[in-house]
């Protein structure tokens, strides 16, 4: 994964001007450990299966809803990250 930092350096270094950074924090909110599941499953373009032979698909699902219990509060599960916007133009020549 590359940092915000690394993307400014490379916009430096191409010669440009950095004319805005917005970083934002995104949460999603599901309402169940099944529905975390799905959302994982979903976002994670086919991955977050891949390590476990697929004969374990089911049992590891369930699993994974029964340890997501332990992190659940009374409005669910939340999901947290980061993005960043970045506007970068050609200097005035």
């Amino acid at each position: 994964m590359t940092s915000v930092t690394e993307i400014i350096s490379m916009v430096l270094a191409a010669g440009l001007d950095l004319a805005e950074l917005h970083v934002m924090e995104r949460v999603r909110r599901m309402a169940s450990a099944r529905e975390l599941v799905d959302f994982m499953e979903a976002s994670s373009f086919g991955n977050f299966l891949s390590a476990i032979p697929e004969e374990l698909h089911d049992t590891f699902r369930a699993d994974f809803e029964r340890a997501a219990l332990a992190h659940q509060d009374p409005e669910g599960f939340a999901t947290r990250d980061y993005g960043a916007m970045i506007v970068a133009r050609k200097p005035d020549s």
